[in-house]
């Protein structure tokens, strides 16, 4: 049995590089994880590389957080649930600052 979650974190770009190392070391103190990437075979494969180190609880939605449908996909499972995430990052989202900026806004709406 894996202990309780210190709260979810939701985490874009998480299909490599720096938001796939974000996922590797929430899970390790943790956190349950929500990853977000364009490509889901990649997303799936650190979802489960992440799951079987860690034993989090670990959420793979491909979405591509930079255009209006993908970024509604983030919204609607943010609104799902609304205790979750307590915790984000937006690595995905640098080159468009402004991602994070929605993702915050309409999450908190």
């Amino acid at each position: 049995m894996t202990e309780r979650a210190k709260g979810t974190a939701l985490i874009t770009g998480a299909s490599g590089g720096i938001g796939a190392i974000y996922a590797e070391q929430l899970a390790a103190r943790g956190h349950d994880l929500i990853l977000t990437a364009r490509n889901a075979d990649r997303l799936e494969a650190v979802a489960e590389t992440v799951r079987r180190a860690s034993g989090r609880t670990v959420e793979a939605l491909a979405a591509d957080v930079n255009d209006r449908a993908g970024l509604r996909r983030v919204e609607d499972r943010l609104r799902s649930d609304p205790g979750s995430p307590s915790w984000s990052t937006t690595p995905a989202s640098a080159r468009r600052p402004r991602c994070s900026r929605r993702i915050r806004t309409r999450w908190s709406a």
